[in-house]
């Protein structure tokens, strides 16, 4: 997973809880149709580095998505995924992506 893919994702998705460090998102069902969210379901996908842990719940249509605030500011995360538009969602990518530059973040592994 990448955030581009959470930006192509984000219209079928809807966070419901948010404590520092975690999220849970509720996900449309039309989600498994779609390349993208296949290897995210399947457990199959290289997370970045600021991602801690990714965990499916398929029949409850949830995504829990561990992350570690002082890498990856909840601020930035909020903004990809509730970005209103197509333009929204590219501002919300290219912020997190020069706040993960600066800080040397962003290096995928396998979780």
């Amino acid at each position: 997973m990448e955030y581009k893919d959470l930006l192509t994702l984000r219209p079928y998705f809807l966070v419901k809880q948010h404590i520092p460090g975690r999220l849970r998102i509720k996900f449309d069902l039309k989600i498994l149709d779609l390349p993208e969210a296949r290897a995210i379901m399947e457990g199959q996908d290289k997370i970045p580095q600021e991602i801690a842990h990714v965990r499916v719940n398929k029949f409850a249509r949830s995504l829990i998505l561990e992350y570690i605030p002082e890498q990856l500011p909840f601020k930035l995360l909020e903004q990809l995924l509730t970005a209103k538009n197509e333009k929204d969602g590219k501002a919300a990518l290219e912020l997190i992506e020069n706040h993960l530059a600066q800080t040397g973040g962003n290096n995928a592994t396998d979780k």
